[in-house]
């Protein structure tokens, strides 16, 4: 059973390990759109200030902006490639999270029940050793009682 929880910790750390990488990409995916669009814009700009300019320098200008602009576009499909790769390891550290909580729940389940026999164990030992002490009890105090009437019959035969 231990090893189960072992194997179940090591997928949960290795799943969590995932999370985080699902998480820097998705952070890596935000800033790469958000590049996307200053991009966009500074491209928008550029169109703007170069209308005066000559048209072979306003075609180069371009042709760079549309390759940065192309690059970004091919890393935000391999980033959405990865992600949509990560989705169902997040949801198996979802899952694996879940049963590592209910592994938790029985093994302190498992803990009561373990302390309630002992408890139960070490009164039912109290008991018999009662039991065992009554009769030897009961043996001794039979026996003065007995001394302690003799005494009594000799005393009063003594009187007489």
């Amino acid at each position: 059973m231990l090893e189960a929880q072992l194997a179940n910790v090591s997928v949960e750390d290795r799943s969590m390990e995932e999370k985080s990488e699902v998480e820097n990409l998705k952070e890596n995916l935000r800033l790469k759109q958000e590049t996307m669009q200053q991009l966009n814009k500074e491209n928008e700009d550029l169109k703007e200030r170069l209308s005066t300019v000559e048209s072979t320098d306003l075609k180069q200008l371009l042709e760079e902006s549309y390759k940065k602009l192309q690059q970004l576009s091919e890393e935000l499909t391999a980033k959405d490639e990865q992600l949509a790769k990560l989705q169902p390891v997040q949801s198996e550290l979802e899952q694996s999270q879940e049963k590592a909580k209910e592994l938790e729940q029985q093994v302190s389940f498992l803990k009561h029940q373990l302390a309630s026999a002992e408890d139960n164990s070490l009164s039912e030992s109290s008991q018999m050793e009662n039991l065992k002490e009554e009769p030897q009890n009961q043996t001794r105090n039979g026996t003065a009682t007995q001394q302690g009437q003799r005494g009594s019959a000799n005393q009063g035969g003594g009187h007489k």
